[in-house]
């Protein structure tokens, strides 16, 4: 980033907070701009995109209720194009936004973006907590080591949450024990996993695999492996880097075929990569992971939580965490990761002998003696469970 823009981001950020500030402020009755709306259900995801959780609860409430007024935020006005028609767009922080979530019922997130402004929801409305993990390794809120920053968005959002969706009894517990202490828990499953498993959606997923591929420009035949791996708040550039040209070649040897590995950064590292081979492909054009891992057939992380939603779909997934222990100090574990079904690899070698020795049938197996161990109740039906249940507190006063 050169000065020009830092600058206009330091300009837009006090914009915002002034923004914010005069709402906060000149409504702080709570005698607001506008009443609220009861068919109004403002969505808002991470990165600003149509995905994951928020994306699916959204389409399922639309099917069964076309009436319902859906309204989405969006970051950057490139955006916009990716919702449905059906979806009214609102640029985040701007007055339109206020409008929106003012008005709204129920307010429907899966990180800790309502919480960046200081503006508090009205009585009657609802905020609902979906999260963008389930079943992850990675510590979050007192148990972390990460930044005072987030941990401060985390517990301001907890404060205003009127529900959380958990997918197991596991989940429950790491939202217990970190930011949603006293938030209640609705255990409904994860929205963004029906998906990958239910039996309903095959012919979608078929359609998806197509589309996925038709926009990456990827042939039929060739298979593909994801690389998928989290955010690093660290650099080690001693660090051993995927070797995508041996790993390309082990997954050829093993599987058969010919193989190619898309690569998706965490978004805060997308901009940082310079890397490319002949066997690399841009999967950040892609803005729905769960529509990408439809179209591969494997998977690589090093401890992002989409591979725990992989592994419902039951195609193998690998840990390649070259910087394991350094990261187990900082951010730190909830269990081992050995205690996950994926092979570990901490370099390039171990990776490669990981996948030649691969055995899918003890993969299996591991799989479901995780989910069994975690509580997992993903079944492909919870859209509908937490559909249901938003549409039941629209009609409340």
């Amino acid at each position: 980033m050169n000065n020009k823009e830092k600058i206009l981001s330091i300009i837009h950020r006090i914009n915002n907070c002034t923004r914010a500030l005069f709402f906060s402020v000149f409504y702080k009755n709570q005698d607001y701009l506008s009443g609220i709306d009861c068919d109004k259900i403002m969505f808002f995801s991470f990165q600003g995109e149509y995905a994951c959780n928020p994306k699916y609860i959204s389409e399922k409430i639309h099917e069964l209720s076309p009436n319902k007024k859906i309204v989405w935020v969006y970051l950057e006005n490139d955006q916009q194009s990716t919702f449905p028609d059906y979806c009214k767009t609102v640029l985040f922080a701007s007055n339109e936004y206020y409008k929106e979530q003012l008005s709204s019922k129920v307010l429907i997130e899966n990180a800790f973006n309502y919480a960046r402004l200081p503006v508090k929801k009205k009585k009657g409305q609802y905020y609902i907590q979906t999260m963008h993990g389930s079943l992850g390794i990675k510590r979050i809120g007192k148990n972390s080591n990460r930044t005072l920053r987030r941990n401060a968005k985390g517990y301001y959002s907890a404060k205003n949450t009127d529900y959380i969706i958990s997918n197991s009894e596991f989940e429950d517990m790491v939202y217990t024990t970190s930011f949603w202490e006293k938030t209640p828990i609705i255990r409904y499953g994860h929205a963004r996993n029906d998906i990958l498993i239910s039996p309903m959606a095959e012919n979608r997923r078929k359609e998806i695999r197509q589309l996925v591929r038709n926009r990456l420009q990827i042939d039929d035949q060739t298979k593909l492996a994801l690389y998928a791996p989290t955010f690093i708040s660290h650099q080690n550039h001693n660090e051993e880097k995927l070797d995508i040209v041996r790993i390309t070649q082990a997954f050829e040897e093993k599987f058969g075929g010919k193989w190619k590995i898309i690569l998706r950064l965490h978004p805060r590292d997308y901009r940082k990569n310079e890397e490319n081979t002949k066997y690399e492909i841009d999967g950040n054009i892609i803005s729905d992971i769960q529509e990408l891992m439809i179209a591969v057939d494997v998977g690589i992380t090093d401890y992002s939580s989409w591979i725990f939603d992989f592994l419902l779909t039951g195609k193998p997934g690998f840990v390649f965490a070259p910087d394991y222990q350094e990261y187990e100090q900082g951010t730190g574990f909830y269990y081992p990761l050995e205690d996950t079904p994926f092979p570990i690899a901490v370099n390039n070698e171990s990776f490669e002998k990981n996948i030649q020795d691969f055995d899918n049938i003890h993969y299996k197996k591991r799989i479901q003696e995780f989910l069994d161990q975690k509580g997992s109740i993903d079944d492909g039906n919870a859209a509908e469970r937490i559909a249901d249940f938003i549409l039941k507190l629209c009609q409340t006063n």
